[in-house]
């Protein structure tokens, strides 16, 4: 066991009944800067954002309740004669081991549990023999609301949810009365959870670790309207018919506790509601025992379902490890995969680079060699050109001097072309008068020939005929 502290250390107790926000109100102080416990009890379906609840105290709590053959809905008084006994003083020692198990050297910390309220003394006790000094938020909550959790919860009736509220608010107030407290409400909370903060710190002068502007958005963002399933108003808890006497005035003292403030003046009223309920309480114990012992019968049986689904889920989990064993080689050997492929990147980008500088290299050379190359071509071209110029002027030189050569040529053969155009007219005009002159002889041929057609057919010549013939023979023998 660790040495005694030398200075105490600060604990936050949020004390209140089942159902009434005393998760959502610790989740809040956590975002505070207060401390959680080591082994917080897992969220399930019926809280889903967590309990932020010592998983080590709600055991230890429920081992005492069971040392005394009852439990936190027995809403009969804890049996008294347990305090100062060897029991009481082994509890104590767990209790210390508790509390430096979750807590350590804390500077301020969280204890939620809302057993607490059933076993306040033992707990003041223990919270003096650890040397912290405790701070108590009390919250409550419309009994209406918390009875109709518990009914869909538990199946239980109204009467008792009102019974059990009832017994959790009178106790847990009365067992921090005197010390550094403050009282809110679930609805408050859930409506302006900075005024809560600042009277919690007002009342008990105790400053928490972060400020709400600080720990504003993680509140926000924790504190969601799903918290909150059922709604009611004073008014339907007034005209409840379980609602007794005692619920009524309790409920509208602490509501006007966590407006106002508490006041002294209420003590006895409370005192009283707290005696009368001890006082009929006894005459209920044969009932609650019957109850108790029905209900113990129905939680073996639950228990045995309760094994059955545990097997069922032990062999769920059997097929779930094979499976899991099964994926993880997979994912073993996908990661092997994933590494190569790493790897093979890794070479190709260190190529990739390699070829880059490679290529960097190359448009730097081919730059150079290009400006180089276009330089030369610059001047190349340049000389072309001049050269170019120069021969163009020659060659016009000489083009127009073959210009004027050629229009020397062009004006003699114009020249020519009119003599010859003047000759050709003179030998038309000669044809011409040829022409007309051979029509004549023509003509005179034709009446020659006429003339000859008619001699050779005359008499005369027909009679002269052998005589040329004669003449003609005489000439080819002359």
């Amino acid at each position: 066991m660790s040495a005694e502290p030398q200075t105490r250390r600060d604990i936050v107790v949020v004390l209140g009944m089942h159902r009434s926000g005393t998760s959502a109100l610790a989740g809040i102080l956590a975002r505070h800067g207060c401390t959680l416990p080591q082994e917080v009890m897992p969220a399930n379906d019926f809280n889903p954002k967590g309990y932020y609840e010592s998983l080590l105290t709600y055991n230890l709590n429920d081992a005492i309740f069971r040392s005394q053959e009852t439990s936190w809905d027995d809403w009969q008084v804890f049996p008294q004669d347990w305090y100062g006994t060897a029991d009481m003083d082994a509890s104590l020692a767990e209790g210390r081991k508790v509390l430096q198990n979750e807590f350590q050297d804390a500077r301020i910390s969280i204890l939620k549990d809302p057993r607490i309220c059933r076993l306040m003394p033992f707990w003041s006790q223990l919270f003096d023999k650890e040397n912290l000094k405790p701070t108590y938020l009390l919250i409550h909550r419309n009994p209406i609301e918390v009875a109709n959790s518990l009914l869909r919860r538990e199946g239980w009736p109204i009467s008792v949810g009102f019974l059990l509220w009832l017994r959790h608010v009178l106790e847990g107030e009365f067992g921090s009365r005197g010390t550094a407290r403050s009282f809110t409400s679930y609805e408050r909370l859930l409506t302006d959870w900075r005024a809560v903060i600042e009277r919690f710190q007002r009342d008990t002068g105790l400053t928490l670790p972060l400020s709400s502007d600080a720990a504003a958005e993680e509140v926000t963002s924790f504190l969601t309207s799903d918290l909150r399933h059922s709604s009611e108003s004073a008014e339907t808890l007034a005209a409840h018919p379980d609602a007794t006497p005692w619920v009524q005035r309790t409920f509208g003292i602490l509501e006007r506790w966590a407006q106002d403030g508490e006041a002294e003046a209420d003590y006895q009223t409370l005192d009283g509601i707290r005696a009368e309920l001890d006082a009929v309480t006894p005459m209920f114990g044969p009932m609650v025992q019957y109850l108790r012992a029905e209900r113990r019968k129905d939680a073996i049986t639950m228990d045995e379902m309760q094994q059955a689904r545990l097997a069922e889920r032990r062999h769920a989990s059997e097929k779930y490890e094979e499976l899991l064993t099964s994926s993880r080689k997979e994912a073993e050997s996908l990661n092997e995969t994933v590494a190569r492929q790493y790897q093979d990147l890794k070479a190709l980008q260190e190529r990739f680079a390699g070829e880059q500088q490679k290529l960097a290299t190359y448009k730097q050379t081919a730059r150079a060699d290009l400006l180089r190359q276009r330089a030369n071509f610059e001047r190349e071209l340049a000389e072309t050109l001049q050269a170019h110029r120069s021969h163009s002027d020659i060659r016009a030189v000489q083009q127009q001097e073959k210009i004027a050569g050629l229009e020397g040529l062009r004006d003699r053969l114009q020249a020519d072309l009119h003599h010859r155009t003047e000759a050709l007219d003179r030998m038309t005009e000669e044809r011409n008068r040829s022409d007309a002159e051979r029509e004549a002889l023509y003509e005179e041929v034709r009446r020659h020939q006429g003339r000859v057609h008619d001699l050779e057919h005359s008499t005369s010549w027909k009679i002269t005929g052998p005589m040329r013939r004669l003449i003609r023979l005489v000439k080819r023998a002359g």
